[in-house]
């Protein structure tokens, strides 16, 4: 929005300053409180609920902002929409949704890789959110959101003064305006006050506690809480987490409400011959290799090299056919992007696509083999995982190779959540432990990894695992349990109804009974 200016000053105006400002000063205490030494707590879903409320707050005042000042640039200049008051789209509301789930997959889990990658999925989809709600991005192509997301972050530092410039401005233009006299005579008499009281009240309080011993108890009591809450009053470090967050939602929000936020240049579309060329030389390859996977992998008719079993075969190449997959799918993407469409090359693409189908089916394949023989571990079910997503973001290629409005980059997204979401809340650990317990001896040496898994397996291991016995067949599984339990008695012990977590929540009750 253009910025208002006074009569006397040409300092520009933020008309949404009061909502960016105090809702920056709200988000950056809820940031504070809720995440304090609490990285998976319950606490983390309401944190990332009140992050989507600010936001739909902050983005349907920009559109009544917008709508009332007819010729304003700056927001017009930043979508391309023309529907401020739609502030919900069905895109957006996915993100919304599965923001809440993903903040609830956090607090479901010990499992510190699946936080990790749930928070980082986190990260995108607010930053996807950020972005369609300003822009028309339906026919966006995955490099033209990788540029925008990129902008928007490190193009966000350039406003660290802006809280400062913002409040000076606004300061200056309501001491302009005539009823603005006593209300700010008003505000002076309440912060007077205020600073009064502060530096009056623990004195008054010293001397009453001191007076009687029930008051003094009660806020013995109060102040109890307050310390639990605070974790032993680490003020350095929550004051830390304030002023970040503060900074980081205002500069954020400059950031969006800034008009020259601009998609990456178009690049002209190259001669597909030099894409025909590269294509055909990789399409004979990977169908010579495809063949042989099916005849040695697959159907098992050829002979294996010497020295060579199917387990350490299937091992031997599976992450980098991984890797080939990856470099398979980008550069179908970009192909797409960089030549001008043709049949030759359409095929072409075609027949990359389907060949890596076949290498996506070999790697699941020789894993499984793999895992046959050596078992699960937490590498080797995300692989698998991994893999499941790389096929369906293969079929979506498939599809932008002949439909180029396909809008790849919101299925993409709704692929990788979906899946993430069915991943996150089918406790991998639990499966895991389940499943090596059930295939592997009693004595074998496998089972050292249980040790190694988060709270989410304890159900399994509590339960199967045996407890101290004089049995010499039970030793070895014993010791496992034992050490188990320690690391479960460990991550357990400062649980509060701040940073409840329900995993390690029901282990610790596990351990209780």
């Amino acid at each position: 929005m253009e910025p208002v200016k006074t009569n006397e000053t040409t300092t520009p105006v933020n008309p949404l300053f009061p909502v960016m400002g105090i809702g920056s000063l709200l988000y950056a205490l809820l940031y504070a409180i809720c995440l304090y030494h609490n990285p998976s707590g319950i606490s983390y879903p309401f944190y990332i609920g009140g992050t989507c409320l600010f936001f739909c707050f902050f983005r349907r005042k920009s559109s009544l902002a917008d709508s009332s000042c007819a010729g304003s640039v700056a927001m017009q200049s930043i979508s391309c929409k023309g529907n401020y008051n739609r502030i919900l789209t069905p895109m957006t509301i996915f993100d919304l949704s599965s923001l809440m789930l993903l903040a609830l997959s956090v607090c479901f889990t010990d499992s510190s890789y699946l936080i990790l990658l749930g928070k980082t999925l986190i990260f995108f989809l607010l930053l996807h959110l950020f972005l369609c709600s300003f822009y028309e991005d339906r026919h966006w192509d995955i490099f033209t959101y990788v540029w925008a997301m990129i902008k928007t972050v490190f193009s966000s530092l350039a406003f660290l003064a802006r809280p400062f410039t913002d409040l000076t401005a606004y300061v200056k233009n309501r001491r302009n305006i005539q009823t603005s006299h006593t209300d700010n005579r008003r505000v002076l008499s309440i912060v007077i006050g205020l600073t009064v009281a502060l530096l009056a009240l623990p004195v008054i309080l010293l001397l009453l506690g001191s007076a009687d011993a029930v008051f003094a108890n009660l806020f013995q009591d109060a102040w109890n809480v307050f310390e639990g809450i605070m974790i032993h009053g680490d003020i350095l470090t929550i004051l830390v987490m304030f002023l970040f967050s503060f900074f980081l939602s205002y500069c954020l929000l400059c950031r969006l409400q800034t008009p020259n936020l601009k998609e990456a240049p178009s690049c002209q579309k190259e001669d597909p011959v030099i894409a025909i060329t590269f294509t055909s030389i990789f399409s004979v390859i990977y169908v010579l290799f495809c063949v042989i996977q099916i005849v040695y992998l697959f159907a098992g008719l050829g002979t294996l090299p010497e020295n060579y079993t199917y387990a350490s075969y299937a091992r031997a190449g599976f992450f980098q056919l991984v890797f080939v997959c990856l470099i398979n799918l980008v550069s179908v993407l970009l192909c797409i992007r960089l030549f001008r469409p043709h049949r030759i090359l359409q095929l072409l693409l075609s027949v990359v696509s389907l060949c890596t189908f076949v290498m996506i089916a070999s790697s699941a394949y020789r894993m499984l083999l793999y895992i046959s023989v050596y078992q699960l571990t937490v590498l080797r079910v995300f692989v698998l995982w991994s893999l499941l997503v790389i096929s369906f973001l293969m079929v979506g290629t498939l599809v932008l190779i002949y439909k180029p409005d396909f809008p790849f980059v919101r299925y993409g997204i709704i692929v990788v959540t979906v899946l993430f979401l069915l991943y996150s809340f089918s406790r991998p650990d639990y499966r895991i432990a389940r499943y090596n317990i059930s295939h592997v001896a009693k004595d074998d040496y496998a089972l050292t990894y249980l040790c190694q898994l988060s709270a989410d397996a304890a159900p399994v291991i509590l339960e199967e695992l045996p407890e101290e016995s004089d049995d010499p067949d039970d030793y070895y599984l014993s010791n496992l349990r034992q050490e188990y339990v320690d690391y479960l008695s460990d991550c357990t012990s400062d649980l509060s109804i701040r940073s409840i977590n329900f995993s390690r929540w029901k282990a610790k009750k596990l351990l209780g009974n």
